[in-house]
């Protein structure tokens, strides 16, 4: 099981480290924009984030993923460079960017977000549509030889971080049954059925 205070430290570090590391795609370097720009355009949904993806066209379903994501997880070398070279998001060339991560997802991590979209709790809280303020389901684990479930989490996207969605936050599946169970406020993964009842 996950422990809620290590992840919370986790994001506090990657989204530290990812608000320096980040550039505009097509759009001077950091030595010729200002760190105020560069936030104003985010809020102005002049700029995206690359790790925010559309899981289908014509749907507000997002998902992230981060480099460790797309090294396991995609095989075509032309899309890992893709991702790689563009930090940033267009306005005019985001859905294009959209399609060609979606397309070389494995199926089976496709199955995994389409089972956790379907959920009537994530999809009531569907807000955003790539810019701040979206809702996004990520994968950070996948099963394994000693645990066999993938572990997703629902998150809504701040400036340079993601917070945290309430009720259902953290889900848990099994990659062979399909089981879920979502962690409830003890920190304490059960079946949905039983969560539904409870929560």
């Amino acid at each position: 099981m996950k422990a809620p205070l290590l992840l919370v430290c986790l994001f506090a570090f990657f989204f530290g480290c990812c608000q320096q590391k980040n550039k505009p795609s097509g759009a001077p370097e950091n030595n010729t924009i200002s760190v105020d720009s560069i936030e104003r355009a985010f809020l102005d949904e002049k700029l995206f984030y690359t790790t925010v993806i559309r899981l289908h066209p014509n749907d507000n379903a997002f998902i992230f993923i981060d480099d460790d994501y797309v090294a396991q997880s995609i095989t075509d070398a032309s899309v890992k460079k893709l991702y790689e070279t563009n930090e940033y998001l267009l306005p005019e060339n985001r859905e294009a960017f959209y399609q060609k991560i979606s397309n070389a997802l494995p199926k089976e991590d496709i199955a995994v977000f389409n089972r956790i979209w379907s959920l009537k709790e994530v999809r009531q809280q569907i807000g955003g549509d790539g810019g701040l303020h979206t809702l996004v389901t990520w994968i950070t684990q996948k099963p394994t030889s000693e645990d066999p479930f993938y572990y997703i989490e629902v998150r809504r996207l701040y400036l340079e971080r993601l917070g945290t969605c309430i009720p259902i936050g953290y889900i848990k599946m099994h990659g062979k049954t399909k089981a879920l169970l979502v962690m409830n406020s003890e920190g304490e993964y059960l079946p949905i059925a039983k969560w539904r009842q409870i929560k």
